[in-house]
């Protein structure tokens, strides 16, 4: 979930985790994932739901089950940096070191 445009990727790993009866260790993943982000009020209500959507569905759809815990993987995952932001950051950064009026394009500036 560290790296950019692997929602995919961790929806396979997640789906396979728990299909393999490591829910438990999904969910407390899960669960760290969204504490080390910091991330706001709505991440940890998504997280409950999602797994209290789990329990409920997985003694009777087991199948069904996963899904909630996968959904929740994804949104997680989903929102990793990419490159071009990254990027896009550290030139900002840079600006503002250097005092220079954000509200100017940077292109502008170093014209």
């Amino acid at each position: 979930m560290d790296r950019e445009q692997q929602v995919m990727r961790v929806a396979e790993v997640v789906d396979a985790a728990i299909a393999g009866g490591q829910s438990d260790q999904v969910i407390r993943t899960l669960g760290r994932a969204v504490v080390r982000e910091g991330s706001d009020f709505h991440a940890y209500q998504t997280l409950e739901a999602g797994v209290q959507q789990f329990e409920s569905l997985c003694p009777s759809q087991p199948l069904a089950a996963r899904r909630p815990l996968v959904s929740v993987s994804c949104s997680l995952a989903a929102p990793a940096a990419t490159p071009r932001t990254l990027h896009q950051t550290y030139q900002i950064a840079v600006r503002l070191l250097r005092g220079d009026d954000l509200s100017v394009a940077a292109d502008e500036v170093d014209a």
